[in-house]
Formats: structure tokens, sequence, C-alpha cells
């Protein structure tokens, strides 16, 4: 049988998932993901996957306990085990036992091979911006609590079978908190009044695109959850869903590997973290952590040629142009005072990197007549019109 069809075959008897004839999985643009063998017309119902098919936490958590003297190592990682860490674990402790397993059928269809930013080593990761490099070092510490974790429960630990547990749970899972949901328009689960984070077989084998051509969301019951059709889709043509309509590029490469296309290199201040956040300090990394994205337009290799090569380039123009248009909406003077503590503190530090970064905030400042300023005339200052910086590129 061919293999395509021996998964989604596998995936409808283990669960009692409807798929349509209309599927089958292939190898395109995007590696391997789920095509159309025949015309499927607007709003049809492709996929429906009963509840009972859908490993939330807490079913994670069942599976965990059903080991033995797992009821007390998990008090005592109560205080540092969350959804994540349990359905790692509870991937793992199956594939431990997958013959026998409820879920092999759901292991099966995912591919053995899976990468995750997470994986490159330190050296690797230092070469990335701080956006997609932080998220990434945090997410190794997170496998150490896993691994801390199991070893407690007895087992040999194997590092790569950990790892892809942890790509599957990152890239393939569903929903999230409360406040998650409402604000990064995320599938919210409701199962246990508690359980609302997820791995879900059969739609987990759609792609992601901007441009998507199908969407999932519950029947009306709320007893399946299911994928339609958005518009006709033509033979051999692939389908898409979309993970999250306000992920930004960092999101998406950080949880699901990859990078989509882009012609314009969007900046995105998280106002609400900054305005939260009590030290001033820890405002400025923030922030200031956000302007590493200036390396990753194209060419930009190191701040060596950054500094000699785009000094107020008609790129970073448009960059400064984009975030002044935040600025300008949200009105958070604040911003100002933290970019301008920041530029002194880089004037002081005399190496490639903090020149570079206060290049930046040149663009967004005009640091330059600012610095002979005190901090308190930086809360005033009136806001800069970027968009005469981008009439003069």
């Amino acid at each position: 049988m061919n293999i395509s069809l021996k998964i989604l075959d596998n995936l409808r008897e283990s669960y009692g998932i409807f798929i349509s004839d209309k599927l089958k999985i292939s190898d395109g643009d995007c590696g391997r993901g789920v095509f159309s063998s025949a015309v499927i017309e607007q709003s049809e119902l492709l996929i429906s996957v009963p509840i009972d098919a859908l490993l939330t936490t807490r079913k994670a958590q069942h599976v965990v306990e059903s080991h033995k003297s797992a009821r007390q190592v998990l008090q005592n990682f109560s205080t540092c085990l969350n959804g994540t860490d349990l359905l790692v674990c509870a991937l793992f402790l199956e594939l431990e036992n997958e013959e026998n397993s409820k879920w092999s059928a759901f292991l099966s269809s995912i591919p053995n091979q899976l990468w995750n930013p997470f994986m490159l080593d330190e050296k690797e990761l230092n070469l990335l911006t701080a956006k997609c490099r932080l998220p990434s070092k945090c997410f190794k510490q997170k496998i150490k609590i896993s691994t801390e974790f199991l070893k407690a429960l007895g087992f040999e630990i194997n590092e790569e079978i950990l790892n892809w547990c942890f790509s599957v749970v990152l890239s393939r899972s569903f929903g999230g908190s409360s406040e998650r949901c409402e604000t990064r328009n995320h599938f919210k689960i409701e199962i246990d009044n508690s359980a609302n984070f997820c791995l879900c077989p059969a739609i987990d084998l759609i792609n992601h695109e901007k441009e998507y051509n199908c969407e999932y969301r519950w029947n009306e019951d709320k007893t399946a959850f299911q994928v339609f059709s958005r518009k006709k889709i033509l033979q051999g043509q692939e389908l898409f869903v979309n993970y999250g309509t306000t992920k930004s590029e960092y999101e998406i490469y950080n949880f699901y590997g990859f990078v989509l296309p882009s012609d314009d290199f969007q900046v995105e201040f998280e106002l609400q973290r900054i305005r939260k956040s009590i030290y001033d300090d820890k405002k400025i990394d923030f922030l200031t952590s956000q302007l590493d994205m200036v390396f990753a337009m194209e060419k930009l290799d190191s701040s060596d040629y950054f500094i000699t090569s785009l000094k107020v380039s008609a790129d970073l123009r448009r960059l400064a142009n984009r975030v002044g248009q935040i600025l300008e909406k949200e009105g958070y003077k604040i911003i100002y005072q933290i970019l301008f503590e920041r530029f002194i503190k880089n004037k002081s530090q005399n190496n490639n990197l903090a020149s570079a970064e206060n290049r930046v905030i040149e663009v967004f400042l005009d640091c330059k007549t600012s610095e002979k300023n005190n901090s308190e005339a930086i809360k005033t200052k009136s806001l800069i019109s970027f968009s005469d910086l981008t009439r003069n590129s």
C-alpha cells in the first residue's frame, strides 16, 4: 500500500477521524504536506477529528501518571512542569511503549526527522539575532527540565528522541492560555474545563501559509475539530492553514523552524510587555533586543558590514518609518527615554555591536543632536517626522 494512503487509513481506523478521499500526503515546496487528489469545492469538509482523538495536556498527565512512582515524582516537579513539558514527557513514554500505545498511529504519521532552532549548538545560536536566539536558549532549558523529570522516573535519556518529542510539541500543538488565545488568535481548546493545549492527529499534517486556502474550527456542538476549504482548490494543489494570523516572522521561525519569504521587514514593539515591566534595565534590554532584527536583513553578515555600508540607508529609513508609525499611534514617549539611555550606555562600550545598534537608534531618535541634552528633555521631545526620512531616501 502507498505510504501516504497507509498513514491516512491508520489515522481513520485508530481514532475515527474523517479524512476526505480527495486528500493525499505528498512532498512539495514546503516539504511533506497535504494535497488535493481531486477538485475541492469551497466550504467542503475535509477533516473531522473527534474530541477523543486530541492528545490534550490532561491526557498527557494521565499517560505520565500511569507510570510507576510517577505521582510522587510529579509532586516534586509540580512547580516547574507545564503543558509543554507534560506533552513532551508523554510522547517520550509512548515511544518507549509504542507497540502498545494508543497513540502509535499518530506517532507514525510524523516524520522521523524534524528540525527546530533549539537544536543548534551554542556557537550557531550566537549567530542568530536576539529574538531568534533567546527563545531557543529558553527551550534548551525547558528540555533540561523534561530530562531531569524522565530521569527521576528511571529512564535513560536518548537526547535525539527527546529533541524530536520537544520539536513535535513546539511545531504541531494547538491552543494556549486564555490570554494568549485572545491576543494571538490561537485555537482555543476548552476540554475538561482546563485542558487547553493539545496535539491533533491528521490536521497537524497541513502546512502553514499566509495566503491559506483552508481553515480549522470546532463543529457546532464542539465534539469535533474540523478543517474546511475556504475556496475552490484544484487537483494537485497543496492545502494550507494559518498557524496564527498575528504570529510574527520570529514566532514562526522559533516554533516551526522556517521563515516565510517576505518583501517587507516588519518591526513589532510589544508595548504591553514594555509598559508592564517594573525595571528600566529590563525594558531597555527587551526593547533593544528587537533592534537586532536589523541584522536579519539581506546581506548583513556582520556588524562591521553594517557600520561601513548601511549608515542611514533606504532600508533603515523604511525600518524607522515603520517604527515611527507604531510610536505615533501608541504615543508611548517613554520609549524615547529608554532608547536614549541605551544609546548613552552603548557609547561607553566602544565595540562593533554597540556601535551598530546605536546607528539604528540614531535613525529612530536623531540622537546625534539629542545626546547633548539631558534625559529629561527626551521625555518631552516631539515625535520625529519619520515620513521626512522616507521622502529623503
